[in-house]
């Protein structure tokens, strides 16, 4: 049972750990966030985060990381071979675990490191999608599906970059619906 407590209290210091560095982040420059603002703000000392982290940029890779893999894991229960015929359950699927981990979104999209983040987010979900060859190749060539792959993964983090700032007055849902018949039936769709 003494084996438990440290493990417990490892997640718990990395937990406070992460939630110091994205209130920070906020409103800082990662360059300009010191370890020790850190440590005051998660009421650890500076060994414990050192336990864990090798500096600040090492917390905010470890959340991105965290954040990427979960959105993929996510992705990784819907199928997405229907994808070209029928976005909507695709944009369910990532709306919903944007729902999930919204704080986290919402501190790293508000931040300044936010387009380092978006790009590594469309560079994850471009990587997972050419991973299913049945998708591929059904688009006429490989530089067309990684095009069209990027096409979805830029438009879909802009929208969500919008949504998080409050410039989307739209529920995720409404959003999902519209975008799907966007892409897969022409811009017409949401014309008047």
């Amino acid at each position: 049972m003494t084996t438990k407590a440290p493990y417990r209290n490892s997640i718990r210091s990395k937990k406070m750990i992460k939630k110091a560095f994205l209130q920070l982040i906020c409103d800082k420059d990662i360059s300009k966030i010191k370890v020790l603002e850190i440590t005051d703000l998660a009421d650890i000392s500076k060994g414990t985060f050192y336990t864990h982290f090798h500096d600040v940029y090492n917390v905010l890779e470890d959340i991105e990381n965290e954040c990427i893999n979960g959105m993929i894991e996510v992705l990784s229960h819907n199928t997405a071979v229907n994808i070209l015929d029928d976005l909507s359950p695709f944009l369910k699927t990532v709306f919903d675990g944007l729902e999930r981990e919204k704080e986290k979104y919402t501190f790293l999209i508000k931040s300044t490191c936010a387009t380092s983040f978006l790009y590594k987010l469309q560079k994850a979900f471009v990587d997972y999608m050419l991973s299913f060859t049945e998708i591929v190749d059904r688009i006429k060539s490989p530089a067309l599906a990684s095009l069209f792959f990027s096409f979805i993964a830029v438009g879909i983090s802009n929208i969500i970059h919008q949504w998080i700032l409050g410039n989307a007055d739209i529920s995720l849902v409404e959003l999902s619906t519209q975008l799907n018949g966007c892409i897969i039936n022409g811009i017409s769709t949401i014309l008047k």
